[in-house]
């Protein structure tokens, strides 16, 4: 890496997902950590993020150009089954049991000490405040720390159903990052979770995505939405990943701006471009 260049570490889990609909069925790489460090590939020549996340070698088909760490443990990765029929969709789970966080060796370590950027993006609520607190220890005082909080707010049952859960663990984990990205989506009680957050951890800027709205910023005393220019529904040609385009875009930005505002602006922007960009190559046929 140079030295303009910006290190950043995405950790959480990676997935492989199996969507069957009317119109289609395919498999392909899913979770925001793989689309955030497509978007870097894609956008920022300076980026060259490493992900640090559970996944078996059945995954390995969908890894290259980028630096994942560990080596494959086992066979299988975290596996989401999307079947949507008539408007109603039901999502399975498969191998939860092989996503546990990864040990945080020397290596890992040792990454996270270089890292100018470290965002923390689980899919299942596995990532204890105690690990959270111990990958974060590590970290140099200029690193700026980045949550997407989705999966804390969903688990698996034991036959495999994915269920809504309460993000009991925010109390403790939200006040380790200095910014939260979460989207109006994840949550029924989104924007009076926001307002709670921000009043109780006001070194942690909360930023809520609102889909076409744009995004806010929402602090202890108030909520500064910054607007973006929606796109007609028929020029969209691809909306998936656009939440963690947002992210990717609004982290970096903050990082080299320091400003909130500014992030939200350069998320909302890239989030935008990625509704005209052709889909990433990325799926294979069930």
């Amino acid at each position: 890496m140079s030295a303009d260049s910006t290190e950043i570490m995405l950790t959480g889990h990676v997935c492989v997902d199996v969507n069957d609909s009317e119109g289609s069925s395919y498999t392909s790489w899913g979770s925001p950590l793989m689309y955030m460090a497509r978007y870097f590939e894609r956008n920022q020549p300076d980026v060259d993020p490493v992900l640090i996340a559970p996944y078996g070698r059945d995954f390995l088909r969908y890894t290259g150009g980028l630096t994942l760490m560990p080596l494959p443990q086992g066979e299988h990765t975290l596996v989401y089954k999307n079947y949507s029929r008539g408007g109603h969709r039901n999502q399975q789970c498969e191998y939860a049991d092989s996503a546990e966080p990864v040990a945080l060796t020397e290596d890992i370590t040792e990454r996270v000490k270089r890292a100018d950027i470290i965002c923390v993006a689980p899919l299942l609520p596995n990532f204890s405040q105690d690990y959270v607190r111990d990958l974060l220890s590590h970290r140099q005082p200029s690193a700026k720390t980045v949550l997407l909080p989705q999966g804390y707010f969903r688990t698996v049952e034991a036959d495999g159903r994915v269920v809504p859960r309460e993000f009991e663990e925010a109390g403790e984990i939200i006040p380790l990052f200095d910014m939260v990205i979460l989207s109006e989506d994840d949550h029924p009680g989104s924007h009076h979770l926001t307002k709670q957050w921000a009043s109780m951890s006001p070194s942690s800027n909360i930023v809520m995505t609102l889909g076409e709205k744009g995004a806010s910023w929402v602090t202890s005393k108030k909520v500064i939405t910054v607007e973006t220019n929606p796109v007609p529904e028929d020029l969209i040609v691809d909306s998936v990943g656009c939440g963690d385009t947002f992210s990717a875009a609004a982290m970096y930005s903050y990082y080299h701006d320091g400003d909130v505002l500014t992030a939200i602006k350069a998320g909302n922007k890239a989030a935008r471009a990625k509704l005209f960009q052709a889909p990433l190559e990325r799926t294979e046929p069930v």
